[in-house]
């Protein structure tokens, strides 16, 4: 249940289903099938490999070459394509290269989602490959926001709609704050700064998260703070690289910062959005070049946010000191500095909550980008 899935649930949510049948293809069975078909969706599955570039495989190692995969014809895919009835394709992601591949020969319009950016690619090569393809392809792109139009700069058509929010969710929320707070062991006096993210590991900004979390520490010296990571942990028995596992390097970083004893790894958490809105101080802060969509999920919920800046610079998904603060990636102290500085300036904490909070309404609402989706549609079909 990545990202991906969970905005295009927002998306098919608010589809007008009076002129769009939405029917979904999954290259790998798992929990979105049953999301998607909970909302009344048709889903198939026919498994076809993936081309990774978010960072993707290192080159020349052993998932690079198989992460080529994905350009092999796929007889399965193509016999899907052709025989079940359909009149437009969304891609939803760059790593569906398969699909754009079996779909261009069939002569109908291709929409592809760029929700990632080649910015943390390891290999130039892929980045150039699903480039290309996409580029040969895609009669039309959508880009999340400015930073991940990088490599489609002069390519038309192509625009930018931003993700969404279920506000209804945020709303269920902000309503539980103080129940989940209980839930977590927490007295009214503890200040919890968090960071919410896909998994845990270096590119994910655990690591910078937690050598911040120890320099606030340090310089506060409040027993009340404490720190939280909401983020898949992986399976110790499908742990493969080289060095440690990423909760051994996490709880290593920990002790070394002093912060063992106050801080938690949750894991995975289906209420992840329940605990952003339990925490005094979100922090988002991967290394992926792009903001992704926890930013805005947390202005939603009207909490003080801290976030890294994406490659571009440009990006619109927040606004520096007016909805949240923009620092540098991948340094540790100046996470740190943006911490402190809401913890101690309750009135600055007070505005970039409630800015945020208008902001993502404003700029993040489903029907909205709903609409602006379905412009596109029309134009093609």
């Amino acid at each position: 249940m990545s990202g991906s899935t969970i905005s295009l649930g927002n998306f098919l949510a608010h589809l007008d289903r009076t002129q769009y049948e939405p029917r979904v293809l999954l290259a790998q069975d798992g929990p979105a099938r049953e999301f998607y078909q909970s909302m009344g969706i048709a889903v198939d599955v026919v498994a076809a490999s993936r081309f990774g570039t978010c960072p993707g495989p290192r080159p020349y190692s052993l998932y690079w070459c198989l992460n080529w995969r994905a350009f092999f014809p796929n007889p399965r895919l193509s016999h899907y394509l052709k025989t079940v009835p359909w009149d437009l394709l969304h891609i939803n992601d760059k790593a569906f290269i398969s699909a754009g591949l079996a779909a261009s020969r069939l002569q109908k319009p291709i929409v592809w989602h760029l929700r990632s950016s080649y910015f943390p690619t390891y290999s130039r090569l892929n980045a150039w490959a699903s480039r290309h393809v996409i580029r040969s392809i895609a009669d039309q792109v959508i880009a999340i926001s400015e930073d991940e139009i990088d490599g489609f700069e002069d390519f038309e058509p192509k625009t930018i709609i931003h993700n969404s929010v279920d506000f209804e969710k945020v709303a269920q929320a902000v309503l539980l704050r103080d129940q989940t707070r209980r839930e977590l062991g927490l007295s009214d006096n503890d200040l919890l700064i968090g960071q919410v993210s896909t998994s845990i590991g270096e590119v994910r900004g655990t690591w910078d998260f937690l050598h911040a979390c120890g320099r606030v520490n340090a310089a506060l010296q409040n027993p009340a703070v404490k720190f939280m990571v909401v983020a898949a942990i992986p399976d110790p028995a499908k742990h493969s690289s080289k060095g440690p596992h990423p909760l051994d390097q996490a709880w290593l970083i920990a002790r070394e910062e002093k912060i063992a004893d106050k801080v938690t790894f949750t894991g995975y958490r289906k209420d992840a959005l329940n605990l952003m809105a339990a925490m005094d101080v979100v922090v988002v802060c991967n290394r992926h070049g792009v903001m992704g969509r926890m930013p805005f999920e947390a202005m939603a919920c009207g909490r003080p946010l801290v976030v890294t800046a994406g490659h571009s610079g440009k990006s619109r998904v927040v606004i520096d000191r007016e909805t949240a603060l923009v620092v540098r990636p991948a340094d540790p102290l100046a996470i740190a500095n943006a911490i402190k500085d809401i913890l101690r300036d309750q009135s600055l904490a007070k505005t970039l909550g409630q800015n945020g909070s208008t902001y993502a309404r404003e700029t993040f609402d489903p029907e909205r980008n709903a609409r602006l989706v379905e412009q596109i549609y029309r134009k093609l079909l």
